[in-house]
């Protein structure tokens, strides 16, 4: 392994790392603050409702992932894409996990239906924002960095990576099936047969999720679904950046 490869990974660690630790955190904030404004402290009194990464973050599970995704991109990069697939589901089978789920208590809601609506969707409006907050510092950072273009690469590089991965992480967030955040509103939406339909599909959960990332054909499918939806909402996005 050459010096430049590896100088090559590390930067790509250490951007990836406070990425995904602004990501989770921002994201468990959210939705505990969600919850309780619809009347369940839970996640309070777990300590969720905090900006304190540690509250929200599993350092070593985090670490793990940013070295996953730094060593996929050169592998795909180099043509080992099939070896990095594996890679992934290595890590889903031996349980990493790079954040701590915020748990909420239902029956506490003021209004049922509305709170778990509003608690699921918490976590798609957590990435938008850190999405739209980075955008704006990518963009006044170069202003207002101009004299320093070292301290203005940091700030373009990591914002970049915060954009990319807010804007992915919440358009993934927004499909309707367990794994997925969203999954959790099949209940809201079809009653009881929808909470019949969720307990099944949990069940297959971890086979959903590898089916619509990694089988030939369906995974092109859900990936170009992805891309196109995720394009439009990062347009969206940056036509509310104020420019300097």
């Amino acid at each position: 392994m050459n010096s430049t490869y590896m100088y090559a990974f590390i930067k790509q660690v250490a951007v990836l790392f406070p990425t995904f630790i602004l990501l989770f955190t921002v994201r468990g904030f959210f939705q505990a603050l969600a919850a309780h404004c619809v009347g369940d402290d839970t996640p309070e009194e777990n300590g969720f409702l905090s900006l304190n990464p540690l509250a929200h973050i599993d350092i070593v599970g985090t670490l793990m992932l940013s070295t996953i995704f730094a060593v996929l991109y050169k592998l795909e990069s180099s043509g080992g894409g099939f070896l990095g697939m594996a890679l992934i589901l290595l890590s889903i089978f031996i349980g990493v996990r790079p954040y701590h789920p915020v748990l909420y208590d239902a029956r506490n809601f003021r209004w049922h239906k509305l709170g778990i609506v509003i608690t699921t969707l918490a976590t798609t409006v957590s990435y938008l924002v850190l999405a739209l907050i980075a955008m704006y510092a990518w963009v006044w950072g170069q202003y207002f960095l101009s004299a320093a273009p070292g301290a203005a690469q940091v700030v373009r590089q990591i914002s970049d990576s915060i954009i990319e991965w807010s804007t992915i992480w919440a358009v993934i967030s927004l499909i309707p099936v367990p794994p997925f955040d969203a999954g959790a509103l099949l209940p809201v939406i079809f009653g009881e047969a929808g909470q019949e339909m969720y307990d099944v599909l949990e069940q297959y959960a971890l086979f959903i999720f590898i089916g619509l990332f990694f089988i030939p054909g369906l995974k092109d499918i859900f990936l170009q679904g992805i891309g196109f939806v995720h394009f439009y909402l990062y347009q969206g996005l940056a036509y509310l950046v104020v420019l300097p």
